[in-house]
């Protein structure tokens, strides 16, 4: 370090004697700065007309490269600069390392800026493909490598500074042991937010129910899922709670929503009573656009200790829970009217007692 600061005495003490390099130099650096937006320009006109069938791409590059190019060119200038005025002083070397610091750290930035458009062409890609990937999990994932372009980063310029790395990941590997076990918690929560996007038990907006909430899912970090519930109250998660309970997803059903119910009449109903009933209810349910035509069965099931019953089984063509109450609601409206039409009568339970003659 001595030697280094006497080289910067030395360097300014003879300024007397190079003053047309230090113009030179000064010109250069002055010339790069001014003209940097206009070299960035440049750039920017030459990645649009080679992404001219992908316009989109090309406004992406270009956004992540535009401010980092003109920091380049301003720094450029300065390397320049230093190699016109003194081009053999031992501390040009000191000045070649914080070039290539500066440029190692450029090119990190503009890979952090260009993270989040490369994720958003990525989803849009799946949404025009219908492509079956989680929004959630490219997002994750667009997160982790900006965490490892910054920590290698790090690590680079770490080295470019004469540093060793072994010892300090060594330092960082004790560190990390002892931070790991006041942070078991985080950590359980961040593997199994990974484990969630990856497996994918549920998605933002589907309608789940666990035993800690049931609601819709409003969103998945790497720590926590927050749910909606019924009284519009957001219940927040932890991941590694969630992932040691049951989940039921009502949104995941491909035939819709279930529904069995049965119906028992008095036993005065007649057989023709029972037969039209039947054939009603079933021409509802098949003629109603919101139940799945495919599956329907309207039997007439057994005979009850207080009725004769009829058994109802159908699917609604809707996946979510509240429209899904609505139809039953409404099918069932509709069975009473049946019912009525065919003057037959609901049973409940009776008890008959026959006393005998003495």
């Amino acid at each position: 370090m001595t030697e280094l600061w006497q080289e910067i005495v030395a360097f300014f003490a003879s300024w007397g004697e190079k003053w047309p390099q230090i113009i030179l130099g000064l010109l250069v650096f002055l010339l790069l700065a001014l003209l940097s937006k206009k070299l960035t320009e440049l750039i920017g006109a030459i990645i649009r007309k080679l992404f001219t069938r992908w316009p989109k791409t090309g406004e992406d590059i270009f956004g992540a490269l535009k401010n980092p190019l003109r920091v380049f060119f301003v720094v450029l200038g300065v390397e320049l600069a230093f190699l016109i005025i003194s081009p053999e002083t031992k501390w040009m070397t000191f000045i070649d390392k914080l070039f290539r610091m500066t440029n190692i750290s450029l090119i990190a930035w503009v890979l952090l800026n260009y993270t989040p458009a490369a994720t958003r062409q990525i989803i849009r890609f799946n949404d025009e493909k219908n492509v079956n990937q989680s929004e959630v999990a490219i997002r994750f994932m667009a997160i982790i490598l900006r965490i490892v372009i910054v920590s290698l980063l790090a690590v680079i310029l770490i080295s470019e500074m004469g540093y060793n790395i072994n010892g300090i990941i060594a330092g960082l590997g004790l560190s990390g042991l002892t931070l790991s076990l006041a942070a078991q918690n985080t950590a359980s929560n961040l593997f199994s937010g990974f484990e969630i996007i990856t497996d994918k038990p549920f998605d933002v907006g589907d309608y789940i129910a666990t035993a800690s909430a049931e609601g819709f899912v409003e969103d998945i970090t790497m720590r926590s899922t927050r749910v909606r519930t019924r009284d519009d109250l957001v219940v927040t998660i932890p991941n590694a709670t969630l992932m040691k309970e049951a989940i039921t997803n009502y949104s995941r059903t491909q035939l819709g929503k279930a529904v069995t119910s049965t119906i028992g009449l008095t036993y005065d109903t007649t057989t023709e009573q029972l037969q039209r009933i039947c054939g009603d209810i079933r021409k509802y349910l098949e003629d109603s656009d919101e139940v799945d035509n495919s599956i329907i069965s309207v039997t007439f099931k057994e005979f009850g200790d207080s009725s004769q019953d009829i058994e109802v089984m159908y699917f609604t063509v809707t996946t979510d829970k509240y429209e899904n109450l609505k139809v039953r609601e409404k099918v069932n409206f509709e069975i009473r009217r049946i019912v009525k039409e065919a003057g037959a009568s609901f049973a409940f339970p009776t008890t008959t007692v026959h006393l005998a003659e003495r």
